[in-house]
């Protein structure tokens, strides 16, 4: 239950308050103003992938200043946390880079942490499934980030595992983060 919940509320962070910072930027025009500034449109990325990960990072130490004494390997935490918020805070500003009204995209928001979520539970659950979606489903980054967080938890950590979930979480990020990047430049035009 705590794996479920930390990364329910990791999730939560980027995917729920990163596009709202976004939004809200496009609506006062701060944004167009931050895109003639001497910063590049990189900068402006990473400054807004900053801010998500600041809030992400409080309240990942409000989750496990809560569930301190089950934690046996901080370092697996760390990890969590890392890989946590960079594809949470990567969905957050393609959300918030892709949608021009509010409630397109708060539509967005629910059924993408619904999707994740839900495959998290369905691996936990064990639930038969076809073959193929049995073998998709390590390599949702959601699922990844939950295995991260469970080694967190065990007595033992499978270091390969973790460090493919890793992968995997990486693997996903960096190219959304990339489409942000080029979203932004052709907002720029």
């Amino acid at each position: 239950l705590a794996t479920i919940n930390s990364v329910l509320m990791i999730l939560m962070m980027g995917i729920f308050l990163v596009p709202s910072l976004l939004f809200e930027e496009k609506e006062s025009k701060t944004m167009q103003a931050l895109l003639v500034s001497p910063a590049s449109i990189g900068q402006v990325v990473v400054g807004k992938a900053l801010a998500g990960l600041f809030y992400i990072l409080v309240a990942a130490v409000m989750i496990f200043t809560i569930s301190w004494a089950d934690v046996i390997h901080w370092d697996m935490v760390m990890l969590f946390v890392i890989a946590g918020g960079v594809f949470s805070v990567a969905v957050g500003l393609i959300l918030g880079s892709f949608y021009e009204k509010q409630q397109d995209m708060v539509g967005w928001m629910t059924a993408i942490l619904l999707l994740l979520v839900g495959a998290i539970i369905i691996k936990m659950l064990n639930v038969e499934l076809p073959t193929l979606v049995k073998n998709i489903l390590p390599w949702v980054p959601s699922v990844a980030l939950a295995e991260i967080c469970r080694a967190a938890f065990s007595e033992t950590v499978p270091v390969t595992r973790v460090l493919t979930d890793m992968l995997i979480v990486l693997s996903v990020s960096l190219p959304l983060y990339a489409l942000v990047i080029w979203k932004v430049r052709r907002s720029d035009h």
